[in-house]
C-alpha cells in the first residue's frame, strides 16, 4: 500500500494508486476531479463493461456510496467542462464561417481553364497510344521476318546436310577399309549434329517432316556401323583406333551409347564365359575373381587409354558388378562367418587390384572408382551387421561362460609377465580375436572396437565382484598382477591391433587411433580404481596378519618380571619378523608398481602402527598400575647390578622396540610423523625411557 502524499488536496486519489493523467488539464478549473476514487480513462475504453466496472471496484474495498457520489461528481465535471470548451472556441467557430465566404465563386473561375487542360492532355494520350500500337505492330512484323528468316538459313543448312549425308552414307556403304571409313564416320556424325542443331527450328516445316523418317534411319544405320566398328577396334585392343571412335562419340554427345556397345558387345560375353566356366568347375571365389583379373588385364587393359569415353567405370566395372552381383549370391552367406570373410577378402584383393591397374593409366582412378555408384551397390550386398552378430556370439559367449565357472590358474601362472588367472587370458584372447586377421573388417572398426571396450568393461565388473577368503584358489597379489598386466596390454590395442586394419583399407589412421585412445581412458581408468582398491585390501589383510606379531610387544612383562635378566639392549625379535612379513608380501610377493606399492605400505603401516601404538600405551598403563601398587605395598625389588627395576627393564625393550619400528618406517621411505597414533605413543615411551 503506498503512502499517503504530503499534499492534503489529493489524498483519495493517490490511496487507490492513480497516476495524474495529461488530460486532466481539460478540467484544471474543476478542483474535485483529483479527487475521485476511479480513473476516467475506464470509460474510453470501447470493452467498457459497467458490471466489470463496478466489480473491480468493490473488491478494492470502495463502497457504493462512495462510488456513486464520484460518478455524479465526475458528471458535473463533465458537463461544466463542455460548456467552458464551447465558449471558449466560439470566436473560432464564428471567424472559420465568415473566412469560407465567396470561396465557391473563386472555385468556379477556376474550373473551366483546368477542365480545357485536361481535355488537351486526354487528347495528346490517345495519339501516342497510336503511335505506340503502330511500332508495336512494326516491331512483331519484324520480329515474325527474322525469325521466318533464321528458319529459312536453318532449312537451307538442313537440305544441303541431308543431301550430303545421303551422298556420305552411300560412300560408307561402299568403303570396307577401317581407314577409309573413319573420315566418313567423322563427316556423318558432322552432319548429324548440325542437323539436330537446326531440328528445333524446322521442325514444323513440311520438308523435315517429309525427310524425319528416313533422317531417323540413317542415323540408326550410322550408330549401327559406328558401334560395329568401335566393337571390332575394341576387341583387336587398338588404343589408338577405339580412341578416334571415341571422339565421334563424343561429339554426337552419346557416350552412354558407346558404353552400352562396348559393354553389351564385348565385356558381359567375355566376362560371363568366365565366370560360368568357373562355376562349373566349382572353383572358389578367390580363383573366379582370379580368372576374372586375367581376362580383364588381357583383353580390357587397353579401354584405359579412351581419354573421351571412360569405358573402365561405366562400361567394364558397371557390367562386372552386374554379373557378380547375380552369380555369386552364394558366396555372400555372412552366417558362414569364416566363409564370408574368406570371400569378402578376396572381393576387396580383387577390387584393390582392379583399382591399381587402371590407377597407372588414369589419374583420380582410385578416387572415382570408390566413389562410383556401383562400388557402394555392390559392397553393400554385404551384410556386414549379420556377420558382425556372429562374430559377437563366438567372441563374447565363451567368456561369459568362462566368468560363471569356478575361478582357476592359468596354465602359465608363476611364471613373470604371463597371466595368473584364466578368465584374464580368456578376456584378452578375446579381444585379440576382435583385431585378429580373420575376423576383423575395416567396414566394421567401430562396431569391433565398441566390443573390445564392452569386453574390457565385463572384465573389470567380473574383477569388482571377486571374493577373497580362506577358501579362494586365487590370492590378491595375483590378481593384481593380471590387471597390471592387462592395463599394459589394452593401451597397446590402438597402435598394435586396431592401426593395421585400418591402414590395411587406406585409411588416414592420424586422426582415428587419437580418439580411439580417449575412448580406452575410461576403461583403463575403471581398472585402474579396481586396481587401488585391492590394492588397499591386499595391505589390509597383510595388516591383519601382522597383528598377531605385533601383539608380541606385549610379552616384555613375562620376559622381565622376577625373571633376574640382564637389561635388554636391542629390539625384540618380532618387530623385525613383522616388517620382512610386510617387506615381503607387499614388496616382493605382490609385484606391485612403485606407487602401488607405495600406497599399499601407507595403508598397511597406518593399520598395523595404529595398533602397535594402543598396544604400547596399554603396557605403559599396565607398567604404571604394577608399579604404583608394588610401592604401596614397599615390596619394589631392586637389581643390585645394572639397578634397574623389572619395571624399568620393560621401559627400556619398549623404547628399543619404538626406535626399531621408527627405523623400519624410514627405510620404507616415511616419516613417523606421517603416522599421528604411532607419533604420539613414540615421544610418551621414550619420554619415560629410564636413564
Amino acid at each position: 500500500m503506498p503512502e499517503a502524499p504530503d499534499d492534503p488536496a489529493t489524498p483519495r486519489k493517490a490511496h487507490f494508486g492513480f497516476k495524474a493523467n495529461p488530460m486532466d488539464k481539460l478540467f484544471i478549473s474543476h478542483g474535485g476531479l483529483s479527487s475521485l476514487c476511479f480513473d476516467r480513462n475506464a470509460f474510453f475504453d470501447d470493452a467498457f463493461d459497467v458490471d466489470g466496472f463496478l466489480s473491480s471496484h468493490t473488491q478494492r474495498g470502495i463502497p457504493l456510496d462512495v462510488l456513486k457520489d464520484d460518478l455524479c461528481t465526475y458528471r458535473k465535471i463533465v458537463q461544466s467542462a463542455l460548456v467552458q470548451l464551447v465558449d471558449r472556441e466560439y470566436a473560432d467557430f464564428v471567424h472559420l464561417s465568415s473566412s469560407l465566404v465567396g470561396v465557391d465563386k473563386g472555385i468556379e473561375k477556376l474550373r473551366l481553364p483546368v477542365e480545357g487542360h485536361l481535355a488537351h492532355v486526354e487528347r495528346c494520350l490517345s495519339v501516342l497510344n497510336g503511335y505506340i500500337q503502330t511500332l508495336d505492330a512494326k516491331i512483331s512484323r519484324r520480329a515474325e521476318i527474322d525469325t521466318q528468316k533464321q528458319q529459312l538459313r536453318c532449312l537451307i543448312s538442313a537440305m544441303e546436310c541431308m543431301e550430303t549425308l545421303v551422298g556420305v552414307d552411300r560412300i560408307l556403304q561402299e568403303a570396307t577399309a577401317t581407314r577409309a571409313r573413319l573420315p566418313l564416320l567423322y563427316r556423318i556424325s558432322d552432319l548429324l549434329v548440325r542437323i539436330r542443331t537446326d531440328e528445333p527450328t524446322i521442325s514444323q516445316t513440311t520438308w523435315y517432316a517429309g525427310v524425319k523418317s528416313q533422317l531417323s534411319f540413317m542415323d540408326a544405320t550410322f550408330m549401327k556401323i559406328l558401334g560395329g566398328e568401335l566393337l571390332l577396334a575394341v576387341q583387336s585392343g587398338e588404343a589408338r583406333t577405339v580412341q578416334s571412335y571415341c571422339i565421334v562419340y563424343q561429339h554426337l554427345d552419346r557416350t552412354a551409347n558407346a558404353h552400352q556397345v562396348v559393354a553389351d558387345g564385348a565385356i558381359k560375353p567375355a566376362l560371363s564365359a568366365v565366370i560360368r566356366d568357373s562355376q562349373f568347375k566349382k572353383a572358389s571365389l578367390e580363383d573366379l575373381l582370379s580368372d576374372v583379373y586375367a581376362v580383364v588385364e588381357e583383353r580390357f587393359y587397353s579401354l584405359a587409354y579412351a581419354k573421351h569415353v571412360d569405358f573402365v567405370l561405366q562400361s567394364l566395372w558397371v557390367s562386372l558388378v552386374g554379373l557378380l552381383t547375380s552369380e555369386i549370391q552364394a558366396y555372400l552367406a555372412p552366417d558362414q562367418a569364416d566363409l564370408f570373410r574368406k570371400n569378402y577378402a578376396a572381393v576387396k584383393a580383387f577390387m584393390n587390384k582392379f583399382t591399381s591397374l587402371f590407377a597407372a593409366v588414369q589419374k583420380n582412378f582410385a578416387r572415382e572408382f570408390w566413389r562410383h555408384p556401383a562400388t557402394s551397390s555392390f559392397l553393400d550386398r554385404w551384410s556386414f551387421p549379420v556377420y558382425y552378430q556372429v562374430r559377437f556370439m563366438e567372441i563374447a559367449a565363451p567368456l561369459e561362460e568362462a566368468m560363471g565357472l569356478p575361478l582357476r590358474k592359468s596354465a602359465e601362472s608363476g611364471s613373470d609377465g604371463k597371466f595368473q588367472l584364466e578368465i584374464s587370458m580368456i578376456t584378452w584372447n578375446a579381444i585379440l580375436r576382435c583385431w585378429s586377421p580373420d575376423v576383423s573388417l575395416p567396414e566394421l572398426v567401430h562396431r569391433f572396437w565398441k566390443l573390445s571396450l564392452l569386453l574390457i568393461s565385463r572384465y573389470t565388473s567380473w574383477l569388482d565382484k571377486l571374493k577373497f577368503d580362506g577358501s579362494s584358489l586365487v590370492t590378491l597379489p595375483e590378481v593384481l598382477s593380471d590387471i597390471g598386466i592387462f592395463q599394459k596390454l589394452i593401451l597397446q590395442l590402438p597402435s598394435g591391433y586396431v592401426r593395421p586394419v585400418l591402414e590395411s583399407d587406406g585409411k588416414d589412421v592420424a586422426g582415428i587411433l587419437p580418439v580411439l585412445s580417449e575412448s580406452l581412458d575410461e576403461s583403463v581408468k575403471g581398472l585402474r580404481n579396481l586396481e587401488d582398491c585391492f590394492v588397499g585390501r591386499l595391505a589390509e589383510q597383510v595388516a591383519v596378519e601382522l597383528s598377531g606379531i605385533i601383539k608380541a610387544v606385549q610379552d616384555a612383562p613375562r620376559l622381565y618380571r622376577r625373571t633376574n635378566r640382564d637389561a635388554p639392549s636391542a629390539a625384540a625379535p618380532y618387530v623385525d619378523a613383522a616388517f620382512e612379513i610386510l617387506t615381503r608380501k607387499l614388496g616382493r610377493d605382490a609385484g606391485l608398481s612403485p606407487d602401488h606399492l607405495k600406497n599399499a605400505y601407507r595403508v598397511a603401516l597406518h593399520d598395523v602402527l595404529t595398533q602397535f601404538a594402543a598396544l604400547a600405551l596399554d603396557l605403559l598403563e599396565s607398567v604404571r598400575r604394577m608399579e604404583d601398587s608394588l610401592k604401596k605395598l614397599r615390596k619394589t625389588r631392586l637389581v643390585a647390578d645394572a639397578g634397574l627395576s623389572d619395571d624399568d627393564k620393560i621401559r627400556l625393550q619398549l623404547s628399543h622396540d619404538v626406535l626399531r619400528v621408527q627405523h623400519w618406517v624410514t627405510e620404507l621411505g616415511f616419516s613417523v610423523d606421517d603416522f599421528g597414533a604411532f607419533a604420539s605413543a613414540k615421544d610418551r615411551v621414550l619420554s619415560e625411557k629410564p636413564e
